[in-house]
C-alpha cells in the first residue's frame, strides 16, 4: 500500500477510534442506567466529562465527514464544518486547564486557578471565532493564524499551571501537562498548510491528540470511574480496532489484489465470513478488557470463589447475627475497606456507603462500608457485587 494511502487509513482509524471512545464517555455519562446509585458519584453529578465528551465526538465525526467528503464526492469538505471541528478541538485544552485547576484549595493559589481557569475558556473562545471568521468570510479552514495563537497560548499556560501545582505530587499532574504539551505540539503541526507533508509518526499525533486527552482529563478527576466504567470499554475498543486494522491490511487487501470485490465470490465470501467473525469476537474481546481491569489495575478478587466462601460459611449460621458478621468480615478485603459492619435499617444517619439488605419482614438491616482504600467510592462493579452476596 503507498505511504499516502497508509496515512488515510490511519487517520480514519483514528478518527473512528476517537469517535468510538468519545461515543462511549457519553452514554455513559448520560445513560439512565448509569444514574443510580450504582452509577459513580462524580460522573453523575459533575458536566465536565459531558462537555469533554461532546467536544471529543464533535471533533472526531466531523473528521471522518470531512473524509467521507472527499472520497465519496470527490469534492473539498465545507469550510464551516471544518472550522466547527477546529473549534471543538480548541476548546478540549481549556477543559484540561478547567479539570486540573479547579481542585485547587489553598486560599493563596484559589483565585489564581480560577483566573487561568477564565483564561483558557476565553483563549479558546477568541480562537474558535477566529476560525469561524475565516471560515464564513475568507473561505479559508482551518486558520493558520488561529491554530498558532492556540498553540502558543497554552504553550505559556503550561507554566503558570506548573507553578500552581508544584506542590502536587504524582501521576494526575503529571497527565495533566503531558496533555497540553500534547495538543501543543497538536494544533502547531495542523497550521501547516496542507501541502506539507510530514512524518507518519506526527501526523498521527497532530490529528489524534484528543485521544491521550481524553484520558488525561478523566485520570485527573476520575481515576476509579475511569477505571471502573470507561477503561474496559475502551480496552475493547482499541482491541476491536487493532484486530480489524491487522486483517484489513494482512488479508482484505491481499485478497482484493487478486479477487475482484464485485464478482469474484472468494473475495466476497471471505470478506463476509471475516467481518462477521469480528463481531463476534467482540463479545470476547469485552470480557478480556473486563479481567484486564478487574485483575491488573483493580485488583479484585474472583468474584465468583467469593460467594462460593461465603455460602459455604452462611450455611452454618443459624442466627440473623452470626449470617451478617460472616458476610461483614468476608467482604472487608475485596473492597479494601477499613471495616465493614452492619446495622438494623434506620437505626442512625451516616454519610458512609450503606447497601440495604433486603427482607420479607422487619427487622430489616443494612450494611455499612467503611472508608475505602485510597479515599475511593464504591465503583458500579463492587456495587453488583455487593447486590450479589
Amino acid at each position: 500500500m503507498p505511504p499516502h494511502n497508509i496515512a488515510v487509513l490511519v487517520h480514519l482509524v483514528g478518527f473512528l477510534l476517537g469517535a468510538a471512545l468519545y461515543a462511549t464517555l457519553f452514554g455513559v455519562v448520560t445513560r439512565p442506567a448509569f444514574h443510580g446509585r450504582s452509577a459513580p458519584t462524580a460522573l453523575r453529578t459533575d458536566r465536565l466529562p459531558l462537555m469533554t465528551a461532546i467536544l471529543g465526538l464533535t471533533w472526531n465525526v466531523s473528521g471522518l465527514a470531512v473524509y467521507a467528503i472527499r472520497d465519496f464526492t470527490e469534492s473539498e469538505p465545507p469550510s464551516l464544518l471544518i472550522a466547527v471541528a477546529y473549534l471543538a478541538l480548541g476548546y478540549l485544552p481549556a477543559v484540561v486547564v478547567h479539570s486540573v485547576l479547579r481542585s485547587e484549595t489553598m486560599a493563596q493559589t484559589r483565585r489564581a486557578a480560577a483566573a487561568f481557569i477564565w483564561i483558557a475558556y476565553t483563549v479558546s473562545t477568541l480562537g474558535g471565532m477566529a476560525l469561524l471568521w475565516s471560515a464564513i468570510h475568507d473561505k479559508v479552514a482551518p486558520s493558520a493564524g488561529a491554530l498558532q495563537t492556540l498553540t502558543w497560548s497554552y504553550a505559556v499556560l503550561t507554566v503558570p499551571i506548573l507553578i500552581l501545582t508544584r506542590k502536587r505530587t504524582g501521576a494526575p499532574r503529571t497527565w495533566s501537562i503531558v496533555a497540553l504539551a500534547v495538543f501543543a505540539v497538536s494544533a502547531l503541526h495542523l497550521s501547516h498548510h496542507e501541502g506539507t507533508r510530514e512524518p507518519l509518526i506526527v501526523e498521527l499525533l497532530g490529528h489524534h491528540a484528543s485521544i491521550p486527552l481524553i484520558f488525561a482529563i478523566l485520570y485527573q478527576d476520575f481515576r476509579f470511574a475511569l477505571a471502573d466504567v470507561f477503561l474496559k470499554r475502551a480496552i475493547a475498543v482499541f482491541a476491536l480496532v487493532g484486530v480489524t486494522s491487522a486483517l484489513y491490511i494482512g488479508v482484505e487487501i491481499p485478497l482484493l489484489s487478486k479477487h475482484d470485490f464485485r464478482t469474484d465470490a472468494v473475495a466476497v465470501g471471505v470478506s463476509v465470513i471475516m467481518w462477521a467473525g469480528v463481531a463476534i469476537l467482540y463479545h470476547t474481546l469485552q470480557r478480556a478488557a473486563v479481567w484486564i481491569v478487574d485483575r491488573l489495575v483493580l485488583r479484585r478478587v474472583d468474584y465468583a470463589a467469593l460467594f462460593d466462601d461465603i455460602a459455604a460459611e452462611v450455611r452454618s449460621a443459624e442466627q440473623p447475627d452470626a449470617v451478617l458478621g460472616i458476610v461483614s468480615v468476608a467482604l472487608r478485603l475485596p473492597l479494601a475497606a477499613d471495616r465493614v459492619t452492619w446495622r438494623v435499617a434506620g437505626e442512625h444517619s451516616s454519610s458512609q456507603d450503606t447497601i440495604p439488605i433486603p427482607t420479607t419482614e422487619a427487622p430489616r438491616f443494612e450494611l455499612v462500608v467503611g472508608p475505602l482504600a485510597g479515599g475511593r467510592r464504591l465503583l458500579s462493579g463492587d456495587i453488583e457485587m455487593l447486590h450479589a452476596v
